[in-house]
C-alpha cells in the first residue's frame, strides 16, 4: 500500500473514532457543542465521508 493511501487511511480511522467516541463523551457530560447535532460533529462527519470517498 502506497504511504498515501497508508495516511488517508489513518486520516478516515481517526475521523471515523472521533465521529463515534467525541458525541457519546458530549452527551454524557451535557456538553452541547459535543452533541450528535453539533455543526462540529456534522463537519466533521463530512469530512470523514469525503475522505472515505476519496480513499475508496
Amino acid at each position: 500500500m502506497p504511504k498515501s493511501q497508508q495516511y488517508l487511511l489513518g486520516l478516515t480511522f481517526a475521523l471515523f473514532i472521533f465521529n463515534i467516541v467525541i458525541p457519546v463523551v458530549g452527551t454524557m457530560f451535557g456538553i452541547d457543542a459535543l452533541d450528535f447535532s453539533s455543526p462540529l460533529i456534522k463537519c466533521t462527519q463530512g469530512l470523514f465521508i469525503l475522505v472515505f470517498v476519496i480513499f475508496t
